[in-house]
């Protein structure tokens, strides 16, 4: 009769301690929330449509400052031509297909363009990376209204398929670009802030299981602290007992705080570069 007793009460006790339930609370919210956005998410991606999308890096490289281009007695020159302004810069964007259907050459409506601010000068360019050869990336240069512009021409990107291109520049290193081109279904291009682009995973999944087990085996032995500890000293119940309801308002807080951001900047608003664009 004991031992029945003593069964029951273990196996009730993950049920009605604190804690427990209320990790079980949280996690039931996390999994219908997260199963929610996951169903959102990729019905977004079931969509057939074609999304040519370009993103500038952040980290641009000045080869020539502005203080060594206004230097009396120094000149700077590319190509045998004389350069004035702001400095010698060097910049990468990243031009891919984001979307489920491919785009054909035939299709391009209007030529996809990289275009520079006003007082910005073109110096060159270098394909850094394509996806493939068969895109056959080509380029060619011209100005307009005071404003070069760089025509990018594929004969296909599939999904994915993208490439990387390095412009050299006069000019700022904040110049802002803006971007042009029309397709059959995608009537200008998606330009995302570099701010929302992923180049690599920021939190790696073997990190992510080391948390994950630390904080599962730190309750499991705050548990076994409790259970051991609080019936024999009340001062120490107390305390547990307010552990946990700090703990448990505290884990309410960032499993809605990691919903919102795993369901909505991440999912949403963070795109990843396709890997095969990227200068390995």
């Amino acid at each position: 009769m004991q031992a029945t007793i003593a069964q029951l009460t273990f196996v009730s006790f993950p049920f009605t301690n604190p804690v427990v339930t209320a990790w079980m609370g949280i996690g039931g919210l996390l999994v219908g929330l997260i199963g929610i956005g996951l169903a959102i998410y990729y019905g977004k991606r079931a969509e057939k449509r074609r999304i040519p999308t370009f993103v500038v890096q952040p980290n641009s490289e000045v080869l020539v400052k502005k203080i060594v281009m206004s230097y009396p007695g120094l000149s700077v020159s590319f190509h045998d031509q004389p350069l004035t302004g702001e400095g010698v810069v060097a910049t990468r964007i990243q031009f891919w297909n984001r979307g489920s259907l491919p785009i054909i050459k035939s299709e391009v409506l209007r030529p996809y363009k990289i275009v520079f601010p006003e007082g910005c000068r073109f110096l060159d360019l270098v394909l850094v990376k394509e996806s493939r050869p068969e895109i056959e990336t080509r380029f060619s240069v011209s100005g307009e209204d005071k404003r070069d512009f760089v025509s990018i021409d594929f004969n296909i990107l599939e999904p994915r398929d993208g490439m990387t291109i390095q412009l050299l520049y006069c000019g700022p290193t904040n110049a802002k670009f803006e971007f042009d081109g029309v397709c059959v279904g995608a009537h200008s291009p998606d330009v995302i802030d570099s701010a929302f682009v992923r180049y690599q995973p920021a939190f790696s999944r073997a990190k992510g299981l080391l948390v994950g087990a630390a904080a599962w085996v730190g309750l499991f032995l705050f548990l076994v602290a409790h259970d051991a500890l609080a019936p024999h000293h009340p001062l120490l119940a107390r305390v547990f007992e307010i552990i946990q309801y700090v703990a448990s308002a505290l884990l309410g807080v960032f499993a809605l705080a990691a919903v919102v951001y795993i369901g909505y900047v991440r999912l949403f608003k963070t795109q990843r570069v396709p890997s095969t664009i990227i200068r390995d």
